[in-house]
């Protein structure tokens, strides 16, 4: 199925990157999941030949849009698994620590225009 999700907290660009990285690790069947191969497997020598067949590619069964003009994420899965995918999104999705935000320095001396 395809679902768009809103984010209340976080920005739809980074934590779609951070998902994606993870779904092309992790293969996301109806059935659970299930680690992805780290690079593409070559096929045997064909025969006569000796040359290597080519690649077999396994594609991603999660594919996360980020929307930043509406701060969501497009989400496209198996409908089965869609409630977990939905649960990863929202636990990502939370405000920034108050270290992280920007500290206003007030001017003691001097205002503001004239600096």
């Amino acid at each position: 199925g395809i679902r768009l999700v809103p984010l209340e907290f976080g920005d739809a660009s980074s934590v779609s990157a951070i998902l994606t990285q993870l779904y092309q690790r992790v293969v996301v069947d109806p059935y659970g999941n299930q680690r992805g191969p780290l690079s593409l497997p070559m096929t045997p020598p064909l025969p006569l030949t000796g040359q290597q067949g080519p690649a077999t590619q396994r594609f991603a069964s999660v594919t996360l849009l980020a929307v930043p003009r509406l701060n969501a994420i497009l989400v496209a899965a198996p409908q089965s698994r869609m409630q977990d995918i939905v649960k990863e999104i929202k636990g990502l999705d939370h405000p920034s620590s108050t270290q992280s935000r920007a500290t206003p320095f007030p001017f003691k001396k001097a205002s503001a225009p004239s600096v």
